[in-house]
């Protein structure tokens, strides 16, 4: 067997967008330095059998209970107004009603859709949250950078992204 002459997978530079404006409309929050992480995270919970040891042995199977996406991301050129948005880890197009302590931030349409699209690459998170700590480091004379977590989760008909780029 030989192996087949491939290329290496670049998606080009990539652009971030989040639907912090009006009717869930994209605005550009910026470019990222060094790409994106995406960390696609399954949980699983082990079924154990008698006819392996039981409890004590190893699982004689696996069963998946869903997925979730993480979307790490360091951006050395992005828009502070629009940035200034996400501070509040809520979409602002939440209803004032929804928001405060103890708020859904699915079942309150509080999440952010996120697009990120580069020339040979693109992802339209459907529904996102920011758990982390947004961190802006350093300020001072050198620019500053922007690093922000988000969060996806499978959305009500079991999408986790496509590849809508509008």
């Amino acid at each position: 067997m030989t192996a087949p002459n491939i290329c290496a997978v670049v998606a080009g530079p990539c652009e971030v967008w989040v639907d912090t404006g009006t009717a869930r409309a994209l605005e550009f929050l910026g470019w990222s330095l060094n790409g994106i992480t995406i960390e696609e995270i399954a949980y699983h919970t082990p079924i154990h059998s008698d006819e392996n040891g039981g409890d004590q042995g190893p699982p004689a199977d696996y069963q998946l209970f869903g997925h979730r996406h993480r979307i790490l991301m360091e951006l050395s050129k992005f828009q502070d107004a629009v940035l200034a948005k996400l501070d509040p880890r809520y979409n602002p197009n939440t209803s004032s009603g929804s928001v405060g302590v103890g708020m859904l931030l699915g079942c309150a349409t509080a999440s952010f859709r996120l697009l990120l699209k580069a020339p040979n690459f693109v992802r339209n998170y459907l529904a996102t949250v920011i758990l982390d700590p947004i961190e802006i480091s350093p300020v001072g004379s050198q620019a500053s950078r922007a690093r922000i977590a988000f969060t996806a989760n499978v959305v009500p008909g079991g999408t986790l992204w496509n590849t809508t780029a509008t």
